[in-house]
């Protein structure tokens, strides 16, 4: 479960470095690349919630 979580994140990581390079070159950020980081930053919350839940453990 908690693999899952952390795995959707990296790939959730790697879209976005791959966007952000492509916005990077065309010296705009688009709307996509906004909705993808807010996604990511709310994945990369849980999922650090719940490794440091397992952790403290």
């Amino acid at each position: 479960m908690e693999i899952t979580i952390l795995l959707t994140s990296l790939i959730f990581f790697v879209i976005f470095c791959v966007l952000l390079v492509q916005d990077i070159y065309q010296k705009k950020f688009s709307k996509k690349t906004k909705w993808i980081f807010l996604l990511f930053s709310i994945v990369m919350y849980i999922a650090l919630t719940i490794y440091g839940n397992i952790v403290g453990r």
